[in-house]
Formats: structure tokens, C-alpha cells, sequence
């Protein structure tokens, strides 16, 4: 997938005043079904950076490289199960639209991104491998 050119991966790792975290979220998107479009395919996060802004420098990122890419949407999908419930209001708090739910209670979620702008994080620098 990190060689696909119409995929677009990340790997964060974050390294704070405390000591390096090591690599804290891995984020995987793909064309969708719908035109102009990035499916975030997966979005794995540790739960000891939640709350850190680390999910705003992270989308930052990713809605940068998915511009670049000529994609003029971001979709994100909540798949609600019994361990990620701490961040069922992740793509909400983030911006995105709730544009529509599914089955067994999982939502769908669009951020436009004509005129996103970045959200506001207090990093300093993000160590990322796209």
C-alpha cells in the first residue's frame, strides 16, 4: 500500500518532554466509490495520545496530502465495538459531517476539503513516513 500512488499511509510517532512514545498511530486511506473522494480506510490511534492533539496535527497531514492528491473529500467510517467507544465522537470533534449510518450502528462521516483549514495543534513537528 505505500508504494500504491493512489493510497495514501502514514506512520506517527510522537517523542514529547517526557520521552519518545514510539509510533502512536498508523493511518491508511484509499480511493472511495465516491468521485473525488478519500476513504480513511483505518485510523489506528493509541489511547495514551488522545487528547493530545495529536489526532489535529495527524489530520493535518493527511487532509494536506489528500489535496495535493486532487481529492476533494475526506470519508471516515465509526465502527462502534466495546473497545473503541472512548472515541466515538473522533471524526465529529474533528470537523467532519455525519452524512449517514449504517448497519449495526456504525456512521459515516465526509470532511470537504475545498476550504479546509489546518486545526490548530501546539506540535512543533510531526515525525511522519508517508
Amino acid at each position: 500500500m505505500i508504494d500504491a500512488p493512489d493510497h495514501f499511509t502514514l506512520q506517527v510517532r510522537l517523542t514529547d518532554k517526557f520521552g519518545d512514545n514510539g509510533m502512536i498511530s498508523v493511518v491508511i486511506a484509499v480511493p472511495s466509490d465516491q468521485p473525488d473522494a478519500l476513504r480513511i480506510d483505518t485510523w489506528l490511534m493509541s489511547c495514551r495520545v488522545l487528547g493530545r492533539q495529536v489526532e489535529h496535527a495527524v489530520l493535518n497531514v493527511l487532509a494536506d496530502g489528500a489535496i495535493k492528491s486532487g481529492y476533494k473529500t475526506l470519508i471516515g467510517e465509526f465502527c462502534p465495538t466495546q473497545r473503541n467507544s472512548m472515541v466515538k465522537d473522533h471524526y465529529e470533534k474533528l470537523g467532519f459531517i455525519r452524512s449517514e449510518g449504517g448497519e449495526d450502528g456504525q456512521t459515516f462521516w465526509t470532511l470537504p476539503l475545498e476550504d479546509f483549514a489546518p486545526l490548530q495543534t501546539y506540535m512543533a513537528e510531526l515525525d511522519t513516513i508517508a
